[in-house]
Formats: structure tokens, C-alpha cells, sequence
């Protein structure tokens, strides 16, 4: 009788830690966050001489952006574009190619938009606009200047 209780304590226990080791691997596989832990708004990675391209559904160049640094923010999700940044979206038969540079940009990643507050030059062919600050949907592919915004528009 006395062995049969040792070792019915003894599956209990075995059965205790196997569960309890489901359970921290369930917990650590899911990553749940510390609920008192802050979310930081702290860079996880940056790069130097940075470049995108994202590509069409036949494998053409749709748009190009480019800067001197990126850092990127994964509690938002968003990048500063800093130091010569370039916006390039490729043009079709309707529009001429667009270049918009700006000295420091933030880019939305969610939502796809690029927004500035220093000074932009924005190219479309012949025409030309420079202003201060933007906001650029390159979802919906318009751009909205914000302010002391000046134009040279050269009919196609």
C-alpha cells in the first residue's frame, strides 16, 4: 500500500512539472509582454547609406527611397529618414516621374505616408514645387505641401 502512494506521488509530481514546463514554453513562444513593463520608444536597428526599392507585380521599379541614415522604431513603427533624403516614384504614361527631397523625413509604415518639416523640392518633369513640410500618401500617390509652397507648373 505504502509503495502504491510513492508511487502514485511521484506520477502527480512528474505530471506537475511536465505541465509546468508547457506552460513556460507556451508563455515563451508567445513573447507576452511584462504588463508593467513601458513600451520605449527606442530605436531597434539604423543603417548608414540606406536604400529601398519596392517593386511592382511585373518586377519594374515603383518607388525609391533613399537617405544617408535610417533608424527605425518598432513601437510605432516608424523610420527618421535624416541627411539626403530622396523620394522617387516612377512615372507611366499619364505622369512623369516624381523626386522629392527633404533633409529629414519620418516615415509611416502602417499608414504609408512620409512626412517632413524642413524644406522640400519636389520634381515632376519640367515642373517644380518647393515648400515647407509635407505630407506624402504614397498609397493614394498624392503629395500635400504645407506651407510657403512655391510652383513652376510647364504644361507636358
Amino acid at each position: 500500500m505504502r509503495e502504491r502512494i510513492v508511487s502514485i506521488l511521484a506520477v502527480l509530481l512528474l505530471a506537475t512539472l511536465a505541465l509546468g514546463s508547457y506552460w513556460l514554453a507556451q508563455r515563451a513562444r508567445l513573447g507576452l509582454p511584462d504588463a508593467a513593463k513601458p513600451i520605449k520608444h527606442e530605436p531597434d536597428y539604423f543603417a548608414e547609406q540606406f536604400l529601398l526599392h519596392r517593386l511592382n507585380t511585373t518586377g519594374q521599379v515603383e518607388s525609391r527611397l533613399k537617405a544617408d541614415h535610417m533608424v527605425h522604431y518598432p513601437d510605432d513603427n516608424t523610420s527618421v529618414l535624416s541627411s539626403n533624403v530622396l523620394v522617387e516614384r516612377s512615372g507611366d504614361a499619364q505622369q512623369a516621374p516624381l523626386q522629392v527631397r527633404t533633409e529629414k523625413a519620418t516615415v509611416q509604415h502602417d499608414q504609408e505616408i512620409i512626412l517632413s518639416s524642413d524644406l522640400v523640392r519636389a520634381t515632376q518633369g519640367n515642373s517644380s514645387m518647393t515648400g515647407i513640410g509635407m505630407r506624402m500618401d504614397t498609397a493614394a500617390r498624392n503629395l500635400h505641401m504645407q506651407q510657403d509652397v512655391h510652383t513652376t507648373w510647364t504644361r507636358p
